[in-house]
């Protein structure tokens, strides 16, 4: 990307979900312009707050420039006011939810892509766009996601780059589980995840999971449980919801470790 933004004093650098250490834990904030950006700077200093601006104007005049576009929102919400300070709302990891009663869509038709931007002691900006209708991550500039497989010695195919993006993209939902409500195809993929899982369990001498029949029951029968719930009820249900996303992201790392569907290959651990 940095050939394509004039200001050459930019330090992005493009990220994926789960590198160097677990973030998110103090909470993050939202600003909307023009589509949702998250952060865990504290934007309420001046200094951090310009800067942030000055990453986000890039970011969006090289997407106008190269004629990069996002699916539209379902619909649109409310107006807000212009000042961008006020476009924020304070998330933090655990115990809050949707703005409940704001709006009866789910928050991913609202924002089908959102970008995380974090700034780093290092003086660098990593970032990420994630798409919820392709459940993926991905960049503006050239990046090898293949090094994310790195540690697999075996010539990757696609199956196992897309087990790995969708790891990632659903531990990206558990970071910022306010943004993105279960579907009913994901309610019928956790289901069919578990029931595999405990086939795999009683049919294999090698397991592609970590669980055992006991949790594998507890996890079908929260699942159930989370699916039988109305829509107010499941959009306060954040821990829950966060906990389905891990079981997801937990589920594509160990078909990845087990090399489901390869054969004659081993992984450096």
């Amino acid at each position: 990307m940095s050939k394509g933004i004039p200001d050459q004093s930019l330090h992005l650098v493009a990220v994926t979900t789960q590198m160097e250490y677990e973030r998110y834990k103090r909470g993050f904030t939202r600003l909307d312009n023009p589509i949702p950006i998250l952060t865990e700077a504290w934007i309420y200093e001046d200094d951090v707050f310009e800067e942030l601006q000055r990453y986000m104007k890039a970011i969006f005049f090289y997407m106008k420039e190269n004629d990069i576009s996002f699916p539209r929102p379902a619909s649109q919400p409310p107006q807000k006011p212009d000042n961008p300070r006020n476009l924020t709302c304070r998330k933090r990891s655990y115990g809050d939810h949707w703005e409940e009663g704001e709006h009866v869509e789910p928050p991913q038709d609202l924002a089908p892509v959102v970008l995380v931007l974090e700034f780093r002691l290092t003086g660098r900006v990593g970032y990420y766009f994630a798409d919820h209708p392709s459940q993926t991550l991905f960049w503006l500039e050239p990046f090898d996601f293949i090094h994310m497989l790195s540690e697999v010695r075996v010539e990757w195919d696609n199956w196992l780059v897309g087990l790995q993006m969708k790891n990632h993209y659903w531990y990206h939902n558990e970071l910022f589980p306010h943004l993105y409500e279960l579907a009913d195809d994901d309610m019928d993929e956790i289901d069919d995840i578990v029931g595999y899982a405990m086939g795999d369990i009683f049919t294999s001498s090698r397991s592609a999971v970590h669980w055992d029949p006991d949790k594998l029951g507890y996890l079908q029968t929260m699942v159930h449980r989370y699916e039988q719930k109305d829509p107010k009820r499941r959009r306060r249900s954040v821990g829950e919801r966060r906990t389905i996303y891990r079981i997801l992201s937990s589920f594509c790392g160990h078909l990845i470790v087990q090399l489901d569907g390869v054969g004659d290959a081993y992984v450096f651990l």
